[in-house]
């Protein structure tokens, strides 16, 4: 795994006001790339603004409902800033991004604006550095490794927990990669998103593992027992 992203760093001059980026089916974590196509002239205008300024993005998500919502639709209050690494501009204006996640913030307020897009004032929540003994967290670690690997039998995940350990990759960034790779429905993301506590996240996406090995459990196999051949 590469070296974890230095939050405290990256976020040592945000304003603390950035555009918000709502959508429907994204949810975004922090460390994470997240490759955007921008086509939307509102969205457009926000990539130019963001790269004229501070290169940053809140990704939020939409709350249910938000089709029958006039106006700007509500979007949960935890969102994940995110800077531009990369971009490429079309001929036609539209963009092509991506986004890598530096950390929750909580939206405090949103701001008028006359730009096509929407604004907030966004209060960082980075993962505190955990006080916890190192083996509790190579334990917590394991655990949810181990959850994992009976999810994805197919995958051999020794070398990651090896190095999750080795590397000493904080509990916190564990629980949102593992989050990601599941493709959840999104609103069961932003659950995961919202946890601002590391040790209940990681409890969280232990049952949500747990969850989806014992809906596997219960799906009955395709063609069992198996149809007699008619040859």
């Amino acid at each position: 795994m590469s070296k974890p992203f230095d939050v405290r760093e990256a976020i040592a001059s945000f304003t603390g006001r950035a555009p918000l980026f709502p959508l429907p089916n994204v949810v975004h974590f922090p460390h994470l790339l997240l490759p955007l196509h921008i086509f939307e002239p509102r969205y457009r205008q926000m990539v130019d603004d963001a790269l004229c300024g501070e290169r940053l993005i809140a990704m939020a998500l939409l709350k249910p409902g938000w089709t029958t919502t006039a106006g700007s639709p509500p979007i949960h209050e935890i969102v994940c800033l995110g800077r531009i690494t990369a971009e490429q501009r079309m001929p036609d204006g539209r963009f092509y991004l991506v986004l890598q996640g530096l950390s929750r913030a909580r939206v405090l307020r949103e701001e008028p604006s006359d730009l096509l897009y929407r604004l907030a004032r966004l209060e960082p929540c980075p993962d505190p550095e955990t006080a916890a003994p190192l083996s509790t967290v190579n334990s917590q670690r394991r655990r949810l490794l181990g959850a994992f690997r009976k999810l994805f039998p197919r995958h051999n995940l020794d070398h990651v927990l090896r190095r999750a350990i080795d590397e000493s990759v904080p509990l916190g960034i564990l629980c949102d990669v593992l989050t990601d790779a599941m493709s959840l429905d999104p609103q069961i993301a932003q659950h995961v998103l919202s946890e601002l506590d590391v040790n209940e996240r990681c409890r969280l996406v232990l049952r949500l593992i747990h969850q989806k090995l014992r809906h596997r459990a219960r799906k009955p196999r395709a063609n069992w027992p198996p149809e007699f051949s008619l040859n």
